[in-house]
């Protein structure tokens, strides 16, 4: 009966200490659709189905001739005032918007639109999202890379508080059982911990610029400055008018043929694309560019597999930005209870 009652201690221990990993934020496209921010579509409607999280983004795709996005309070929400607001998002008709409180944020398009339905608001839920979510459809919104989703502040302390309170603890009978394998049980789940990090996902302009996908840049220099790893996004800022992006096979790649590519990633010039495995990705411009030297190739890695954590080297100027900077915790936050939990528990082990 002793020997059952340790070896469910080390269970229930080993399962809560290890379940809170990392969790995927999610990117909304806001009224349901890529280019959905318009008058009519009903956004009360489309954002009661939704579910958003501290950390998501949520994705604005509208005509920037005709519409914009302004961040208001709830007064300025509710009466359609577009004076005063809090933050203007407009930039080039695809843009974002990171959550980064527990609160109700509120958007309104201006020139009048806001009274033709033009405004959405948004409750951000104070928890992180499920360990493992479902996918939800493409339309709607896409998982995005790995980012921390329980809150260090409150999951790990009231742990500590569950297990050093138990009645378990303080039964000498038990605690010698225990001495025989539980440190080397805590010593590598502390290992792992260590080894495991949440990384922040990561923007790279592609070619080091804004709008640096046009045939003037050295692409294959610029990546092999970069370290891409999986989860992280491209950005291609060009002329939509004159330049496209598609994804391609090696084979297409190395021989400029734009036919039969994997995806085309053109929208709208300020466009992105999500590095969702382990691989080298191929891109280029068609229409004759290609042989212009407008092509990249990309070569992803597993982030918990590389060991080279150094930063990229041209982070100072500007051409990758951290996404997801102002998340709940950081693994470093996370793991520094953890080992305050291990050393209290050694320390009452060795001292019954």
């Amino acid at each position: 009966m002793e020997n059952k009652r340790v070896m469910i201690l080390m269970m229930v221990m080993i399962l809560l200490i290890t379940k809170f990993g990392c969790g995927k934020a999610e990117l909304h496209y806001v009224g349901g659709g890529k280019s959905n921010w318009a008058p009519n579509i009903n956004f009360s409607h489309w954002s009661s189905q939704q579910t958003f999280h501290l950390g998501d983004w949520l994705y604005f795709g509208y005509n920037k001739y005709q519409f914009n996005v302004l961040e208001v309070n709830e007064t300025s929400y509710e009466k359609c005032i577009e004076k005063d607001f809090i933050k203007n998002i407009t930039k080039g008709g695809r843009d974002v918007f990171q959550l980064t409180e527990p609160k109700t944020y509120y958007f309104l398009s201006g020139g009048g639109y806001c009274f033709g339905g033009m405004k959405v608001a948004i409750d951000v839920v104070h928890s992180g999202p499920p360990p493992t979510p479902a996918l939800a459809p493409a339309t709607n919104r896409s998982s995005m890379a790995a980012v921390p989703s329980i809150t260090g502040h409150v999951i790990t302390p009231l742990l500590l508080i569950l297990i050093l309170t138990s009645p378990f603890l303080y039964n000498k009978n038990i605690m010698r059982s225990l001495r025989n394998g539980v440190v080397k049980v805590l010593v590598i789940l502390l290992v792992n911990l260590l080894s495991t990090e949440c990384r922040n996902p990561i923007l790279h302009r592609v070619g080091g610029g804004r709008f640096s996908w046009n045939p003037n840049i050295n692409f294959t220099n610029w990546s092999i400055h970069e370290q891409f790893y999986v989860g992280d996004w491209l950005y291609f800022g060009f002329d939509k008018l004159i330049y496209n992006v598609l994804e391609v096979n090696k084979t297409n790649y190395e021989k400029c043929e734009d036919k039969d590519f994997l995806t085309n990633v053109t929208r709208g010039g300020r466009d992105v694309f999500n590095l969702t495995d382990a691989k080298v990705f191929y891109f280029l411009s068609g229409r004759g560019f290609c042989f212009k030297g407008m092509k990249v190739a990309v070569l992803v890695k597993d982030f918990s597999e590389d060991q080279s954590l150094e930063p990229p080297h041209n982070n100072q100027h500007g051409d990758h930005d951290l996404l997801f900077t102002n998340n709940a915790f950081s693994s470093y936050h996370y793991v520094s209870h953890i080992i305050i939990f291990l050393a209290i528990f050694v320390f009452q082990c060795f001292h019954m």
